[in-house]
């Protein structure tokens, strides 16, 4: 499978995983404010989604978009959710319910994350050369 697909695919799971992890955080009452939640629609669902529908056709808008996206996510959310004091942080959510789920959610996310940062870190690398033939071969 190639990088692109695997990044396709990356975005597929995460968009689900953002969709429970918001409800896990409507569930629980934990809104955010209005400029954190413009980013959060920005981060999370707008750029990951473009940059997978442009991966094709617009490589170099995509593939950085895709990148940045993953890197965004993966900072705000592991601030917020487990180095922040405040109703975002794992440890200040109930073990039980909607609070599962959003603990759950929050660990998913990181490991996506993570692993599209490292898919984005592939997909910025200029492309492999194939040496030309030697002349008179």
């Amino acid at each position: 499978m190639d990088i692109e697909r695997l990044a396709v695919w990356t975005v597929a799971v995460h968009t689900v995983v953002v969709t429970i992890h918001a409800i896990a955080h409507a569930s629980l009452q934990i809104l955010p404010a209005a400029p954190d939640g413009i980013f959060i629609v920005i981060t999370y669902f707008v750029a990951p989604v473009l940059s997978a529908f442009l991966l094709r056709t617009r490589p170099e808008f995509a593939r950085p978009l895709f990148f940045l996206a993953m890197l965004a996510g993966f900072t705000y959310g592991f601030a917020y959710h487990f180095l922040l004091q405040g109703s975002d942080n794992i440890a200040s959510v109930a073990r039980d319910g909607w609070g599962l789920v959003f603990i759950g959610s929050t660990a998913v996310l990181a490991l996506l994350e993570a692993s599209g940062i490292f898919l984005g870190i592939l997909l910025l690398r200029p492309p492999r050369r194939t040496p030309a033939p030697a002349a008179g071969s």
